[in-house]
Parts: structure tokens; C-alpha cells; sequence
């Protein structure tokens, strides 16, 4: 039988205590399951929110919300809607000086590179530069892909935040 499955953008709402997060990671990887991408952040108070991306089934999935719940500290687990969600990942990517280098890319062609995709150069010297950019995962991973890698020196990702729209809908 072939499992059907797909990446699914999980929301978990937890006390804010020392270990919660790795309860949470050690019951979704004991399930065999490898996790996409992990953010997590305090809230409010004494809440921190956990943003988890794992491929999996319907059924499974299921299963690892009915298992969060087990975790004393979880307060609320909520499925993204993918049909009516906002998700973002942000990326910096440290670029060499492309002026001078082998490269076909010069430093005008990356900067309209980071423009065409909405991002900013945020730190710059002589030796390189680091642009942000913000967006999809598919978004960013094409942003990379344009960049030669020789010049790429260093990347750092967030991993998606994401949150159901408001209905469009007055109920």
C-alpha cells in the first residue's frame, strides 16, 4: 500500500517551559516522521507558539495531533488550512564581492536579482554582501537557485511561520 502523503503545516500552542519543544520534536520523530521545517517563538505570557511542517497521511497526521495533546504543556493544536493560510519563510544569504571574481554574476545583476525578488541588501562592505529575503519556501529556494554558487559563502533560514486567515466571511 502506498502512503499518500504531503507536507502538512502544523500550529502548536504550549506553555513556555524548559523541554516542550523537544517533548514536542521526540513525539513526531519517535513516529518516523521528519519534520520539513520548525519555528518556534513566545506569544504572550507564558505561551510560546511552535510552527511545525512534516510530510505525512491524513491518518497520520491526525494521530500526531491526538498524541500532542498527551503532552501535558500542550495547550492547542491547530492544522494550517493550506486553501487559507499566510506562510513565510526569511532567508539571509551572504554573497561574496561578485566584482573581480570568475563569476559570469557582477554585483548589479545580483542587486536586481535581490529586487526582482522583493528582498534588501542588509549589510555591505567590500568583501560581500548579505541580502534578505522573504517569502514561500519555493520563492526563496528559486532565489537561491539564481545565485552562482561559488559566491554563496553562508545561509541561514527561519523555517516557515504560518496562521489560518480570518474567514472572509461574516458568520
Amino acid at each position: 500500500m502506498t502512503r499518500n502523503l504531503a507536507e502538512h503545516t502544523i500550529s502548536i500552542l504550549v506553555y513556555n517551559k524548559p523541554g516542550v519543544l523537544s517533548k514536542v520534536m521526540s513525539l513526531i520523530t519517535r513516529r518516523g516522521f521528519n519534520m520539513e521545517s520548525v519555528s518556534a517563538e513566545k506569544t504572550t505570557g507564558d505561551k510560546t507558539r511552535i510552527i511545525v511542517a512534516v510530510r505525512a497521511d491524513e491518518q497520520s497526521l491526525e494521530q500526531i495531533q491526538k498524541q500532542l495533546y498527551k503532552i501535558v504543556d500542550v495547550l492547542k493544536v491547530t492544522p494550517i488550512d493550506p486553501e487559507h493560510r499566510i506562510i513565510k519563510e526569511l532567508a539571509f544569504v551572504k554573497v561574496k564581492n561578485a566584482s573581480g571574481s570568475t563569476s559570469r554574476t557582477g554585483n548589479m545583476e545580483l542587486f536586481q536579482l535581490v529586487a526582482v525578488f522583493g528582498g534588501e541588501i542588509v549589510n555591505a562592505t567590500p568583501s560581500g554582501f548579505v541580502f534578505q529575503v522573504t517569502g514561500s519556501r519555493d520563492k526563496i529556494n528559486s532565489f537561491l537557485s539564481l545565485i552562482p554558487e561559488n559566491l554563496i559563502v553562508e545561509i541561514a533560514r527561519t523555517g516557515i511561520v504560518a496562521i489560518n486567515k480570518w474567514p472572509s466571511t461574516v458568520e
